[in-house]
């Protein structure tokens, strides 16, 4: 491969775009970038969240507490969630279910059994390796409002 390489964006498909919309720009802070017609794109600095219309039924399999939540997610191939990292974890998860986000796992918190593998360059790299000693990931699940899983945590 030339050249760098970035994740662009990541899709989620709604069944009512103006809906979701409201949902990601009104909890989350995301703004509008561009709209089509069954399309959207948002941004929150440099990270992109594409929206996408459904045509056809789609179901969403849902967890009910953080042994669901675990389950669900090793055992289905693909993608599974997306996780948002925020530095004050209480009042962002207000603000998620005030505008129509469902707590599907209630918080909990979490210490990954990991090995620290590569340098951590940047804040954000550094937030993704092993909390210090003593110290707890805090997590919890929201479901958007057709049910997209939306892993919260504070790291």
């Amino acid at each position: 491969m030339s050249g760098p390489m970035i994740m662009e964006h990541a899709s989620v498909t709604v069944t009512d775009l103006d809906r979701s919309l409201r949902f990601y720009i009104e909890a989350f802070g995301f703004e509008l970038l561009r709209r089509g017609g069954h399309t959207a794109y948002l941004h929150h600095g440099d990270e992109l969240l594409e929206l996408l219309e459904r045509e056809g039924e789609a179901g969403f399999e849902r967890p009910v507490d953080k042994d669901g939540w675990w389950r669900l997610v090793t055992h289905r191939l693909g993608i599974t969630h997306l996780g948002f990292r925020v530095d004050d974890f209480d009042s962002t998860l207000a603000s998620i279910q005030e505008h129509g986000g469902e707590l599907v796992v209630p918080p909990f918190e979490y210490v990954p059994e990991i090995e620290d593998e590569g340098p951590a360059e940047t804040e954000k790299l550094r937030r993704a390796l092993r909390p210090p000693a003593g110290v707890a990931w805090r997590l919890a699940v929201i479901a958007d409002p057709d049910g997209t899983l939306l892993e919260i945590l504070e790291r």
